[in-house]
């Protein structure tokens, strides 16, 4: 980590943050379908690819191409900056990279990778550690639970301590480099979160959460080490063509 910051995309919450992210921190994102989490880690890599730094999404929720037709509405010019190579959206989606089946797994189908496929662990650390030495120096980890229980809980190895390693490899490799990165965990309220171990181990946590009776989304700074920050949660909308907006400056005043 370095001594310099760089803006999120969110105008209000960098103010938040006094001036933003440092850089080559890890910022856990965390919440329930349908809170932001997608667009909120799209705006971070559109706003760095817009002042010129490169950045990659990597998906183990959605297809690339869910992505880019969802983040599309929001930031219109994303096909260029995809087209350009300035942002790389990397697929790691069971249904499009590997031979699978699918089976039901804790009220919900995921998909497991046969077992004639190759390990599927080394090959998505080794497409994360070929980041080395390509520039990036932004990067989104979408679908930690997804990760977690299809080459884990599913393939045989059920081993939390080894995912923990795991991911702490991953981390450190992309601290190493000084890229900033989002990690997107889903947030479920039914269940326990047996992998909330990651939130002891990063440097920054946003919570995003739904009030459905109110109609509302917020944003709340759960954790970011070296930041003075409200602990408030603050109301936003997701804007067509813009993004993420906070809408409550009351933590402004």
């Amino acid at each position: 980590m370095t001594e310099e910051k760089i803006p999120t995309g969110v105008k209000d919450l960098d103010l938040m943050l006094e001036g933003g992210v440092w850089k080559g921190i890890n910022v856990l994102i965390k919440g329930g379908t349908g809170t932001g989490k997608t667009t909120l880690a799209l705006q971070f890599l559109v706003q760095g690819a817009r002042l010129g730094e490169r950045g990659m999404y990597l998906s183990f929720e959605e297809s690339s191409e869910q992505v880019v037709r969802y983040g599309s509405r929001f930031f219109p010019d994303l096909r260029s900056l995809i087209e350009n190579g300035t942002i790389q959206i990397i697929d790691f989606s069971l249904h499009n990279k590997l031979k699978s089946k699918t089976i039901e797994f804790g009220g919900r189908k995921v998909g497991v990778p046969e077992k004639d496929e190759l390990d599927s662990v080394s090959y998505i650390e080794d497409r994360i550690f070929d980041i080395r030495g390509q520039t990036i120096t932004r990067v989104v980890l979408d679908g930690l639970q997804t990760f977690a229980t299809t080459f884990y809980d599913l393939s045989g190895k059920q081993d939390t301590e080894e995912l923990r390693r795991t991911i702490s490899r991953i981390m450190v490799l992309l601290k190493k480099e000084n890229i900033t990165t989002y990690i997107l965990s889903e947030e479920r309220e039914d269940e326990p979160d047996k992998y909330g171990f990651i939130s002891f181990v990063v440097d920054g946590m946003l919570v995003l959460r739904v009030n459905e009776s109110l109609d509302v989304r917020t944003l709340k700074i759960a954790k970011m080490r070296g930041v003075k920050h409200t602990l408030k949660p603050v109301g936003f909308k997701l804007a067509e063509g813009e993004g993420i907006q906070v809408t409550d400056h009351t933590h402004l005043v």
